[in-house]
Order: C-alpha cells, then sequence, then structure tokens
C-alpha cells in the first residue's frame, strides 16, 4: 500500500511477479549482507517521505517498495531515534 500525498494506492501480490521480487530479494540480501553494506526490505516495509507541499502538513508520503536497500550507517541512525 502507498499513499502518495494522501491518496491510497495498493499493488496486487501473489502473482509470478512476486516470485520474481522474492528471488531478487534473496539474491541481494545474500550479496548486501556478505559484505555488510546495510539491509535489504521487502513489500512490507514502510517508509514515510516528507510532504513536498508546505502548506498541507495532513498529507504524507507513505510508500511501500517492492524491494528496497538502507544503508548500514544510515540504518544505525534510524535505530538510535526510536
Amino acid at each position: 500500500m502507498a499513499t502518495p500525498n494522501g491518496k491510497r494506492s495498493e499493488n496486487a501480490y501473489g502473482t509470478m511477479r512476486s516470485e520474481e521480487i522474492g528471488g531478487l530479494i534473496t539474491f541481494l540480501k545474500n550479496w548486501v549482507m556478505s559484505r555488510k553494506l546495510g539491509h535489504i526490505f521487502g513489500f512490507s516495509a514502510d517508509f514515510i517521505l516528507p510532504s513536498i507541499e508546505e502548506d498541507d502538513s495532513e498529507k504524507r508520503n507513505l510508500r511501500s517498495p517492492d524491494v528496497s536497500f538502507v544503508r548500514a550507517d544510515l540504518n544505525k541512525a534510524l535505530l538510535q531515534m526510536k
């Protein structure tokens, strides 16, 4: 699910595409983790991005990409913010 600028949209899962994405996640996770570069997340990870429009603080951009990468140093900083 994503809410770009407050408008909800969803992606369909359970298709052949999701199997391809699963293979990509496995490949990337093995490559990234062996080099200690960061973390790979699947479609269940949500990211809240800042709104582009300054006058509307109620809108937020919630994104759930199929595959995402977070650098190791950035991940440590995010964990400390919790």
